[in-house]
C-alpha cells in the first residue's frame, strides 16, 4: 500500500509539472499574442491620425486654391 501511495504521488507530481509547463507555455503565447494586437492597433491608431491630419490639409490646400482663383479673377478685372 505504501508503494502504491508513493506511485501516486510521483504520478501526481509528473502531471503537476506537465500542467504547470503547458500553463506557462500558454501564458506566453497570449502575452505574446497581446504585444502582436497592441503594435497593430497603435499602427492603425497612427495611421488614422495620418490620414485626418493629411485630409485637414487637403482641405486646406482646396481653400486656399479657391482663394487665389478669387484673387486672381480680381486682379484680372
Amino acid at each position: 500500500m505504501k508503494d502504491l501511495d508513493h506511485k501516486l504521488d510521483v504520478v501526481l507530481e509528473n502531471n503537476e509539472k506537465d500542467f504547470l509547463m503547458a500553463y506557462r507555455f500558454h501564458m506566453l503565447k497570449v502575452q505574446n499574442e497581446l504585444l502582436v494586437l497592441k503594435k497593430k492597433a497603435g499602427e492603425t491608431e497612427l495611421k488614422t491620425i495620418q490620414d485626418s491630419k493629411l485630409a485637414d490639409l487637403e482641405t486646406q490646400v482646396r481653400t486656399v486654391q479657391a482663394e487665389c482663383m478669387e484673387a486672381r479673377k480680381i486682379c484680372d478685372a
